[in-house]
């Protein structure tokens, strides 16, 4: 890089640190704002319901001087040896009192302000939601290719930032199912790479092995020896998240570049077994994952269905078991350099696997 052209990137950076710090500033003072709103509310609504307590117990200490007051008075009346008098005046004293003699007193103890708390959570979850995603679109804008201008000179260069400090500033990893939905996609099964003992069914949505052979026209990208089939979608630069459903005795999950080989029986066709895919074979008793031909045995409960969660920058490619809860089958870590297919491979005759509607 010339002297001219790492000054002026110098310089351009400066700017938009300054110009991000002003930005941020005036979020973090927008944000401030908002919180001595929510304590001045507070307080208000405290000095509301202090004043209330207050007046109630100014009422309840006169119901309580008047009930003293006829307390004495039927003692000083109990006292006396006239009947005549002690009869007249017993009935008014031990009568309760008229309606509006005294206030009735209701004390309600519950200041949680329990409303306010859950209202200022909603807006913490949704500004790290919104953040969520500005910060992905952020990340994206940094990566792409940073084209100058030099008088009559122009100069495209894609430069390479640092993974590690650029990673810093996406969305933390999600921690449910809930969150990882939020990155949940639509795949649709490609007719023209199945196999042709598979049929496809639901809207290319579901596929199964079936005896008969189905009527597809030659294709070049169609698997003419391992009965596979890949998604239309090709994956990158992003999140993405999909479940599907699986029956049978053996299944392959997988994703692949689309240079897979298609026509043959050696590794290179196989999902899992070349430097190309990665793989989860499915079973009833273990599940195996697979790249480049080395496995890894791994012990859990059969799941039907297997969530797959992809972060295509990140490098990871992670397989989940779905219950009621989510269980970590295997995790992938490397760096991607092409877009991804989603994949799978039926070992027997009967099994299925269909890609789930995920709301």
């Amino acid at each position: 890089m010339s002297p001219l052209l790492c000054s002026f990137t110098q310089r351009s950076a400066c700017i938009e640190i300054k110009e991000s710090e002003k930005i941020f500033t005036e979020l973090i003072q927008s944000i401030e704002k908002i919180h001595t709103e929510v304590i001045e509310l507070i307080g208000a609504n405290e000095k509301v319901a202090v004043n209330q307590a207050e007046g109630r117990m100014k009422k309840l200490e006169q119901e309580i001087a008047e009930l003293r007051r006829r307390n004495a008075e039927l003692k000083q009346l109990s006292e006396t040896e006239d009947h005549i008098h002690f009869l007249q005046n017993f009935q008014p004293l031990c009568a309760p009192p008229e309606a509006g003699d005294l206030p009735s007193i209701t004390v309600n103890t519950d200041f949680s302000f329990g409303a306010v708390r859950k209202a200022v959570f909603e807006l913490k979850d949704h500004i790290e939601d919104f953040c969520k995603g500005e910060l992905v679109k952020i990340t994206t804008t940094v990566n792409e290719t940073a084209v100058y201008t030099l008088g009559s000179r122009r100069i495209d260069r894609r430069f390479k930032v640092n993974e590690v400090a650029v990673y810093s500033l996406q969305a933390p990893e999600p921690r449910n199912r809930a969150e990882f939905l939020k990155y949940s996609c639509q795949l649709t099964l490609d007719p023209n790479t199945a196999k042709r003992v598979l049929c496809l069914s639901e809207g290319n949505r579901k596929v199964t092995w079936r005896r008969e052979t189905q009527r597809y026209p030659d294709h070049p990208e169609r698997f003419d020896r391992y009965p596979q089939v890949l998604c239309r979608e090709g994956l990158s630069g992003t999140r993405c998240y999909w479940e599907i459903e699986w029956s049978g005795r053996w299944a392959s999950i997988g994703v692949t570049y689309k240079g897979i080989s298609r026509k043959g029986k050696d590794h290179s066709c196989g999902l899992g077994y070349n430097d190309k895919s990665w793989s989860l074979i499915c079973s009833d008793s273990r599940y195996t994952a697979l790249h480049n031909n080395n496995q890894t045995a791994i012990t859990a409960p059969r799941s039907p269905r297997i969530g797959v969660y992809l972060d295509f920058n990140a490098g990871t490619l992670s397989f989940y078991g779905i219950s009621d809860t989510m269980t970590l089958l295997h995790r992938f870590q490397t760096t991607f350099t092409e877009p991804l297919y989603p994949g799978f491979w039926l070992w027997s005759s009967g099994s299925t696997v269909t890609i789930c509607q995920l709301n």
